[in-house]
């Protein structure tokens, strides 16, 4: 009613429309209004009070304290009033002695209950203390177990261990035996060049070979070749490339290469007699041996197969170009290009050279590029389409024969590994030699 009679008279609310508790809680109170005196407002003020103890009793005390003059209520009318919020006082009284017996009731049945879970948490103490107990020692019994378990299980693994060790030993000393029996380990060393023919690199390597006895002091050393698979012929983008594609895989077994094209000395030595052209002006007995033709080269692998019981003959042009890779894809076996220091090509010693004056590639043969031609048992093919995968000679018609390899007077573009030219059978020249292959399992 306060409230309601301040908004009335003023226009606005008491406490700025603020919720009682939020008022109580900022201790606000309101403007005095103009137009009631000091003792208006004050009865105003009063019935707007927060607590009840100092709030006007009844709404006719505050009208008759606000408008003294004027008669709201009869007496008696306040009189019960006051006595209903008397009883209401007393019955709040008894409810609260209600309360707080029924409260101290519960307590003590909080007291009860607490004790009984006491002894409850007790009881459940002993039980899990013999639980754990009996925990223990399970656990302990696993562990003995589990540690039993797992010394059994060291045991195994160690006898395991030895058994695998040993057999890695066997399988070792198998395979050292293996790589004895492809010849006498030698080592070497590569090197790599950048575009501008600089040695940028050098690597240290080792081969095993094979010694053939030629008689009066001549041999003839045979590499072992590793099995393996290459891409053979050349990308469309190497620089002078002509008649190298296209390229494919090709699959070989493993197989023994001469170390080197076959010597003066050695040829001599199978045949009888030396065709070359430099033996003249030169001590040529460890040059390559050339003037032969591609039936030569054949009659030579033939005679060497009689005297030696195995069987020798020109390489086939896959096995060729994968010997002189030697597990490059570069257009030379050391790189991007070639350098006199790295071979015999283009007149600039206007004569053969003595087999192994240069660094050898990877596979540990020696003047793959350069120096002489190298015949190849295969007929020439315009093109690698129909070609065998498998690295066998590619029988043909074709009275031209492969030749590989470059030589002292042609250019470094033919020197590639990828290059590929012919002549016919019967015709040689003075940068034509050969080289030889044998079959992997000829000393085995």
């Amino acid at each position: 009613l306060a409230c309601v009679t301040y908004q009335l008279l003023s226009g606005k609310h008491p406490f700025q429309r603020k919720k009682a508790t939020i008022a109580k809680y900022k201790n606000l109170s309101p403007n005095p209004i103009n137009g009631l005196n000091k003792k208006q407002n004050q009865a105003l003020f009063r019935a707007l009070a927060f607590y009840r103890d100092d709030r006007t009793l009844t709404a006719s005390q505050f009208l008759a304290e606000l408008f003294p003059k004027k008669k709201w209520w009869p007496e008696s009318r306040a009189t019960k009033i006051e006595q209903r919020r008397q009883l209401e006082i007393e019955k709040q009284k008894v409810a609260e002695e209600r309360r707080q017996a029924e409260l101290a009731r519960q307590q003590a049945e909080e007291k009860i209950r607490l004790l009984e879970q006491a002894e409850e948490k007790i009881r459940l103490l002993e039980m899990a203390k013999q639980k754990a107990a009996e925990e223990l020692a399970r656990q302990q019994a696993d562990e003995k177990r589990r540690q039993l378990e797992i010394e059994k299980q060291k045991a195994a693994e160690e006898l395991a261990r030895q058994q695998a060790d040993e057999k890695r030993r066997q399988l070792e000393i198998e395979k050292q035996k293996a790589q004895e029996k492809k010849g006498k380990l030698f080592k070497f060393e590569i090197v790599t060049v950048n575009a501008r023919g600089k040695i940028i690199k050098r690597t240290r390597k080792q081969a095993r070979y094979q010694t053939e006895d030629l008689g009066k002091g001549v041999t003839l050393e045979m590499v072992s070749i590793p099995e393996g698979r290459f891409l053979m012929g050349s990308p469309e983008t190497e620089k002078y490339r002509n008649r190298e594609g296209p390229q494919h895989q090709v699959t070989l077994e493993p197989f023994y290469m001469g170390k080197d094209p076959v010597t003066q000395a050695q040829y001599e030595a199978v045949m009888g007699k030396n065709p070359s052209w430099f033996k003249s002006w030169f001590k040529g007995k460890n040059r390559p041996v050339e003037k032969v033709s591609w039936h030569d080269a054949v009659e030579f692998c033939e005679r060497l197969s009689e005297m030696t019981g195995r069987t020798y003959r020109l390489p086939s042009e896959a096995q060729w170009e994968y010997a002189a890779r030697a597990g490059t894809t570069t257009p030379f076996y050391c790189g991007e290009t070639i350098t006199s220091k790295l071979a015999n090509y283009g007149l600039n010693r206007k004569k053969t050279t003595d087999v192994g004056s240069f660094p050898p590639n990877a596979f540990g043969l020696y003047d793959m590029l350069g120096n002489v031609w190298e015949w190849c048992a295969d007929p020439w093919h315009n093109n690698y389409e129909g070609a065998p995968s498998d690295g066998s000679v590619w029988e043909g018609e074709d009275p031209y024969r492969l030749l590989r390899g470059g030589s002292w007077n042609h250019s470094p573009s033919n020197c590639r590994c990828a290059y590929r030219d012919s002549n016919t059978s019967g015709n040689w020249y003075y940068s034509i030699g050969f080289r030889l292959v044998v079959f992997g399992a000829a000393w085995t």
